[in-house]
């Protein structure tokens, strides 16, 4: 869920429920005329105009909506007018960001609560998307001991930092009140998730507004400015479960700007908001990012196992609610990405990961089938058990011998081959100029030479695993080997792959000669002894770009 904002070169502002970017744009009015609510005939006005191209006028009628959400003291609208008029301030004011600073900080100078926690939230962002736009300049820029309150260019790296983390917390006062109000609220300048509802995971303005603040403090793209006595994630009572890590007594350095300490306060408030709530949904989604969070940025060698216990002992004690499979889902993740680590003959460690987050995913389905982390589990199950491919040999081969390929492969009990001769001047170009799913239908078209299958091992943990295998004997000539995981090779349904070979008694070797010219060596591949009474014709090959091909020329005859 986010604010219906705008996005313009200099300020993007987004209010959001998911971590998912989605379009920001003005409500929908009701379809019918006689509907329509003094707001919502003003706003399609505006909405004409922005189309249009007149911003100037645009802005005169949200200028109307200002006075009237004003007059009438309505929250949303008046805050909507707010973000409305930056926006189409931008469109044509000149030095726009310092001018935005100073209206939004005369709008919350005048405002009341809660107006005046969400324009600090906006203001926040401001400065934080300034510095993205602009962090060339503050990277290189030293400490200043002169400069203008109320003039963002004469800051330097340490002033912008401070005044972030300084105006998202400022947002976050008051939290009594914050939490007391619904987000439905706000209904008016939030765009919801397709399906989802606003009010399971983000209930109250305060959850909405700490969310905005998490963005910033979880996030590395932001002003860094370490103080001496620096917070660090280095316990493990940080992977605590809600109940016991709200009741800590935690120290945080008072001078501190380590955004990691601002992200647990935040956490922990959202923890005890939630601690006692029927619905465990939001309660859920906090300790998962905590957590996730804590093990991103933790100073400890068993983080991975820690983060591992407190995810299961958090599925465990919500198993009974649908959120749960988002628990589940967030282990298996984990385990696929632990897998990753796993190396082929120096240690069993990880091999097994990818099959037990399989069966993580398997529990969140079968528990909750419809449910959300069931939905990404069984992606993620898909994304594991998919087969995998690919074939390679030598270029050449001798003529009516068994030969060796290496088969690279995944989830596969079983591939079967084809050998199909070919043109290898044509391939050539075939290979250069066809797409992949054409060049597969031109080889399946080809009479068959030689097919067979063979089984492979598999010992079920959903690994890639490398092995060699014969290859049949064919006749000197240029051929195409195919393997498939199906035995109809079917293009569309099968996962196919090939490698071209040559079957030949020749060989050769070059090197270059005193003169500077180049002598070829032509050897018999099998004994390696130079082979008597050939003769050899060289080409020089060169791409014609007017017909976009290949064009090879004749250079010489030798024996």
């Amino acid at each position: 869920m986010k604010i219906k904002s705008f996005y313009f070169i200099i300020l993007a502002f987004a209010l959001h429920f998911h971590a998912t970017p989605s379009p920001l744009s003005p409500p929908s009015p009701p379809s019918h005329p006689l509907t329509l609510s003094p707001y919502n005939k003003l706003w399609l006005q505006v909405d004409s105009l922005s189309n249009l191209g007149l911003p100037k006028s645009a802005l005169e009628v949200v200028g109307k909506i200002y006075s009237l959400a004003k007059k009438e003291k309505n929250d949303p609208q008046f805050v909507k007018s707010i973000i409305y008029r930056l926006k189409l301030q931008a469109d044509f004011q000149e030095d726009f960001h310092t001018q935005a600073i100073l209206d939004l900080k005369k709008e919350i100078t005048y405002a009341g609560e809660p107006v005046k926690q969400i324009l600090q939230s906006i203001l926040a962002e401001v400065y934080w998307k300034y510095y993205q736009n602009n962090r060339y300049r503050f990277n290189d820029r030293t400490r200043l001991l002169d400069y203008e309150e109320d003039s963002i260019q004469t800051w330097d790296l340490n002033r912008l930092s401070g005044k972030i983390i300084k105006t998202y917390m400022i947002s976050l006062e008051n939290s009594d009140l914050l939490k007391s109000i619904p987000i439905h609220d706000f209904d008016i300048i939030i765009e919801k998730a397709e399906g989802k509802s606003p009010g399971s995971l983000r209930p109250t303005l305060y959850d909405f507004l700490a969310w905005r603040a998490l963005d910033y403090f979880m996030s590395n793209d932001g002003p860094t400015n370490v103080s001496a006595d620096n917070f660090r994630i280095d316990k493990p009572l940080f992977f605590m479960q809600a109940e016991k890590f709200t009741s800590l007594q935690m120290i945080f350095p008072v001078d501190s700007t380590s955004l990691e300490s601002f992200a647990i306060r935040i956490f922990r408030d959202l923890a005890t908001s939630h601690l006692g709530d029927k619905d465990p949904g939001a309660l859920i989604d906090e300790e998962l990012k905590r957590f996730e969070f804590t093990w991103q940025k933790a100073a400890l060698e068993s983080k991975d196992s820690l983060y591992f216990d407190a995810l299961e002992k958090l599925e465990e004690t919500h198993r009974d609610s649908p959120y749960s499979t988002n628990i589940i889902y967030a282990i298996a993740r984990f385990l696929n990405d632990q897998g990753g680590k796993f190396k082929t003959g120096v240690s069993e460690q990880h091999k097994w990961d990818l099959k037990k987050a399989v069966e993580y995913c398997e529990k969140a389905i079968d528990r909750f089938p419809e449910s959300d982390g069931a939905i990404n589990c069984r992606s993620l199950k898909e994304q594991i058990k998919d087969p995998f491919l690919t074939i390679s040999l030598k270029e050449e081969v001798i003529p009516d011998q068994v030969s060796l390929a290496s088969l690279a492969f995944k989830n596969l009990p079983i591939v079967h081959f084809r050998i199909v001769r070919a043109d290898p001047e044509k391939d050539m170009e075939d290979r250069q100029f066809l797409g992949q799913e054409a060049l597969m239908n031109y080889y399946l078209g080809l009479p068959v030479f030689r097919s067979w299958s063979q089984k492979l091992p598999d010992d079920g943990d959903y690994r890639q695993h490398v092995c060699e295998i014969p290859v049949l004997p064919v006749s000197e000539g240029f051929y195409i080997i195919l393997v498939s995981s199906g035995s109809d090779f079917a293009n569309k349904k099968d996962v196919i792959a090939f490698a071209p070979f040559f079957s030949t008694h020749i060989s050769y070797i070059s090197q270059r000669n005193e003169e500077g010219e180049t002598d070829v060596y032509i050897l018999d591949r099998e004994s390696g002894k130079p082979m008597k009474n050939v003769s050899c014709e060289v080409f020089l090959k060169k791409y014609d770009f007017r017909t976009r091909k290949n064009i090879s020329t004749k250079t010489g005859d030798y024996l």
